[in-house]
């Protein structure tokens, strides 16, 4: 068998027989990586991360398997037992000059403890004669051999010592100054003042407690007192013990890259307390950043389980005597009040760099006693809630992301299996440690269970706590114990949280569940974050703050309180609280095309609008649209229609299609009021406008003004007429759109103050101008103009926006170019003012036809070109069609004729798309005039001859058409 090594502590190089071999590329990669962590799994994703980063390929785990083959092929024979497979890694058992470094570095701390320092300082040596070019990942590595090497050397009494430049680095500035202090003080006191100030210009940071005292005895001159300093950064000490009481870390703790790098930050300060659902792994966190940073607490480490969960936690006044007697108190001088013990240990920490770890503490009063008092001591504290009141930084632990908790499960269960299973196992488990190591503790054991097998357990919602227990861990038993220590609002608001048909909710939306006010409930929901129940989710301010329970939390609580009557009573309250607020909300910002049935006679009238009303609507949806789900199984078909019509608007002026859709097929087959199915008729068929099928729109609508006239409703059934005009007019039937808007206005009383009649008439006023647009223009610019007063009179700013902008498309048809750019300007102020985004898109669009009248083609094409993508992504087609018009139209003016025709062929079959005929009718136009600048006769023919057939009821574009086919 050859003889191998591997070098990293310069190029990486795998020697054989003494020979370097050829080793190039990835392969040397990888081996760079395995080498570093030499005797230790490395997981795939590890592996990809390290060896290539965010430039990884779809076919990484082919080229991983390709270069673990390049360096097996180069070990020889025993290749597979060198580089060998495990637990979803690899591990690479060879001899490295790394593991050399640790050993002759170990072998130096063994004997410097035992008072040897001169053979220390031989075996320092050797480990830094090791390292030529380290790599930037060794680094540390180096630096703490040679950083020992020099303290071994003063330790000896000899002074000239070769320090790097320290750059920041506060030890090699120490050894610098100390060493030349014995030569030279004042130079020493001066570098020391230079190493304050580049330390505080470059990084920001004052010098700790041992570099300033180093300043301090350059003065006195007692410099033995500062060998010994630097002694005990190596040995913790001199004749005293070092605890080192830290458990065995978890051998296969994956992730939390982000939550060490803050914790090990935070504790720069002092004192961390990391907070967590129980099975988040804080303690498996804690230990791996205990034993991480054990070299910068030389007087050694405490770690103590408070038994916070318990239902007898540590008493401080025990631990503290437990303390005192690792710290090396005799038992007899153990003092017996708390006070002496408090005292004694104060007086102990003060003169030593010690870390303590304070592990699942109760609250704030159990941990503060126990916190050491020096100022290079530091402690990290964990526990399952905040700790108010504890002076510390605080950093929360959740679940884990998707990536770190499947190769957890891999890891774990000793196994792969398919990515999506993998996944959805992971995401039943709730990324939760404790959940994934039961579950692949589970797969490891019991080889003949498969993931799809675990996936189909998991899936019961009823069982799955149960499969998620393994001996006496539990996952129901970390969360159970905070469970039970909620208080009586605490405990329902959770209860309430956790019924509620959507995983996220707004804290107005809790408050109405609860029944309580609004700041109230904010204090309550406070309570539960800090016991770690429920989860801030950072979107949304004030009432509209979003929060969620994690899965698993959700699961416990339906489970252990399934309180049927309780539940039905509570969801009721919070539905009929939504319902109020969205028609408050939708009054604000609907206008009068649409007016909801009169509000129940359990409604909240006094409650106060939103400040962001389309915010609200917007952050109620998905609750709202589950809500009309659930109604009817509580009883509650009223709510569940009730629900659909006021949502109705608010969905479809967002695109919501399929949410309008999902709400309109639970109220199918409920037998409903006749009130409630006219107002249905009118949303399903606002509906089918909204997405460009006026013609599927118009037996819905014709129904629905029936229904109305029939229950007496004239104002509801005059704005049903508008809506009729529009669907009309949309599939080329003007006379029937004018005698729709026309009846509409016969059925409002002539002088009224009711302001939902005064908007139902600007509604009907502003329709009429439209069909009126081409025939009659200026009796279309006097309905513009009435609509403009009415809508003006009662705030709508939509409505009153929209009737500008027709009022300047006419203003531009007189040629009257500075005031139809006036009043379209003046819309678009008006749109942006009530932040309709879709109506600032439709005027400016309008602006461009504008320009494109005035010759203005450079800012039509720009005012276009801007508007497509816009379009697109709001899924309107009929105006994404015009926008393509107008475009074609500019082109062709330009003289482009080649690029005209695709645009208005384009326009043409994105018109087609939808049932709109206005739509394709325009695009038909447009499409002639480019032809003809063509010359194309043969194309202009076949446009007319599809034009023909949807031209009727005295179609004012009948001449344009008919024409040319002569």
């Amino acid at each position: 068998m050859p003889s191998l090594r591997v070098t990293v502590l310069g190029p990486a190089t795998l020697h054989v027989d003494g020979h370097p071999a050829d080793l190039t590329g990835r392969p040397r990669d990888v081996l760079t990586v395995l080498a570093t962590h030499a005797g230790t799994v490395v997981p795939d994703a590890d592996l990809v991360e390290a060896v290539w980063g965010d430039t990884a390929p779809k076919t990484v785990a082919n080229q991983l398997q390709i270069a673990v083959h390049r360096i097996r092929t180069t070990l020889g024979a025993d290749a597979h037992t060198l580089l060998r497979r495990e637990r979803g890694g690899y591990v690479l058992d060879v001899p490295t000059d790394l593991a050399e470094l640790r050993a002759h570095v170990s072998d130096g701390d063994r004997l410097a403890r035992s008072g040897d320092w001169t053979a220390a300082r031989e075996a320092y040596a050797a480990a830094v004669e090791l390292c030529g070019e380290v790599p930037p990942g060794l680094a540390e590595e180096h630096l703490d051999a040679l950083t020992r090497h020099l303290v071994a050397t003063l330790a000896t009494g000899a002074h000239d010592l070769d320090v790097p430049a320290p750059g920041l680095n506060e030890r090699l500035w120490h050894l610098r100054v100390l060493a030349r202090a014995f030569t030279d003080r004042d130079t020493a006191a001066r570098l020391h003042a230079e190493a304050v100030a580049t330390l505080a210009e470059e990084a920001g940071l004052d010098p700790g407690r041992e570099f300033r005292a180093l300043g301090e005895a350059l003065a006195d001159g007692d410099l033995a007192r500062e060998v010994d300093v630097v002694r005990r950064w190596i040995t913790g000490g001199s004749g005293r013990p070092v605890p080192m009481e830290l458990p065995a870390a978890v051998g296969d703790f994956i992730g939390r890259e982000d939550e060490l790098a803050r914790v090990t930050q935070a504790l720069e300060n002092g004192v961390v307390a990391l907070a967590g659902l129980g099975g988040t792994g804080k303690t498996a966190l804690a230990v791996r950043v205990a034993r991480t940073i054990t070299h910068d607490y030389p007087d050694g480490c405490l770690f103590i389980d408070l038994r916070g969960v318990d239902e007898a936690p540590r008493d401080p006044h025990a631990v503290l005597g437990s303390f005192l007697r690792s710290l090396g108190v005799p038992d007899r001088d153990v003092p017996a009040t708390p006070a002496e013990r408090l005292g004694l240990y104060r007086t102990l920490s003060a003169t030593r760099r010690l870390l303590v770890v304070l592990d699942n503490a109760f609250d704030a009063a159990q941990v503060r006693d126990l916190l050491p008092a020096g100022d290079g001591c530091a402690a990290i504290v964990t526990a399952r809630t905040n700790l108010p009141g504890l002076r510390a930084d605080h950093v929360t632990i959740g679940a884990l992301p998707e990536r770190q908790a499947v190769d957890l499960l891999t890891t774990v269960a000793g196994r792969d299996g398919d990515i999506g299973v993998l996944r959805e196992v992971a995401r039943l488990a709730g990324h939760l440690p404790l959940a994934l190591r039961i579950v692949g503790a589970r797969m490891r054991r019991r080889r003949d269970l498969d993931f799809g097998r675990m996936l189909t357990r998991l899936t019961d919602e009823h069982h799955r706590l149960d499969e998620l227990a393994e001996g006496d861990r539990m996952v129901r038993s970390c969360i159970e114990i905070g469970y039970r220590r909620l208080g009586t609002a605490a405990s329902e608001a959770l209860r309430a949280a956790a019924w509620l048909p959507v995983p996220e909710f707004t804290l107005v939306a809790l408050a109405g569940t609860i029944g309580m006010p609004v700041d109230d409930a904010r204090r309550v929901v406070d309570d539960l974050i800090d016991a770690q129940l429920m989860v801030e989710l950072g979107e949304g301010r004030g009432e509209l703050a979003r929060y969620g329970l994690h899965d698993l939390v959700r699961l416990f609580v339906l489970n252990a309180d399934p309180d049927p009557d309780a539940r039905r009573a509570t969801l009721v309250r919070g539905f009929r609280a939504l319902l109020t607020g969205m028609m408050i909300a939708e009054e604000r910002v609907r206008g009068q095309q649409f007016i909801p049935p009169d509000p129940p006679d359990w409604y909240e009238a006094d409650r106060p609008a939103p400040d962001d009303p389309r915010g609200w609507l917007s952050a109620h949806h998905e609750l709202a649209v589950a809500a009309v789900g659930d109604a009817p199984g509580l009883g509650e078909t009223e709510l569940a229609w009730r629900l659909t019509v006021t949502s109705a608007v608010s969905l479809l002026a967002e695109y919501r299609w399929d949410d309008f859709e999902r709400c309109d097929r639970y109220l199918a087959g409920l037998d409903l009021p006749l009130e409630a199915r006219a107002s249905l008729l009118w949303v399903r068929a606002m509906g089918a406008r909204a997405r460009d099928e006026p013609a599927s729109a118009l037996p819905a609508l014709r129904a629905a003004r029936l229904a109305y006239r029939r229950v007496g409703d004239r104002l509801r059934a005059a704005s049903v007429a508008h809506s009729l005009l529009g669907g009309w007019r949309e599939t080329g039937r003007h006379r029937l759109a004018v005698a729709a808007g026309l009846s509409g206005l016969a059925l409002l009383s002539g002088e009224t103050t009711d302001y939902r009649e005064i908007g139902v008439r600007g509604w009907l006023s502003l329709g009429l101008g439209n069909c009126l647009a081409l025939t009659e223009p200026a009796r279309a610019a006097g309905h513009y103009r009435s609509a403009i007063d009415d809508m003006h009179a009662i705030g709508n700013a939509s409505g009153e926006a929209n009737a500008r902008a027709m009022l300047g498309r006419w203003h531009g048809v007189e040629g009257r170019h500075d005031e139809a750019v006036a009043e379209l300007r003046h819309a678009v102020d008006l749109y942006e003012r009530d932040q309709s985004s879709i109506g600032v898109l439709f005027t400016r669009v309008a602006l461009s036809d504008e320009h494109i009248r005035a010759d203005e083609l450079t800012d039509a094409a720009e005012l276009l070109s801007a508007a497509y993508p816009e379009a697109e992504r709001a899924g309107v087609r009929a105006l994404t069609a015009k926008i393509q018009r107008g475009r074609a139209t500019v082109h062709r003016r330009l003289g482009e004729i080649a690029e005209a025709l695709v645009l208005a062929e384009e326009s043409l079959a994105i018109a087609r798309e939808t049932t709109n005929t206005e739509a394709a009718l325009a695009s038909l136009e447009v499409l002639v005039e480019v032809a003809e600048a063509a010359g194309d006769a043969d194309r202009v023919r076949r446009a007319c001859a599809e034009a023909m057939p949807l031209l009727r009821d005295g179609h004012p574009d009948h001449a344009f058409f008919a024409g040319r086919l002569k």
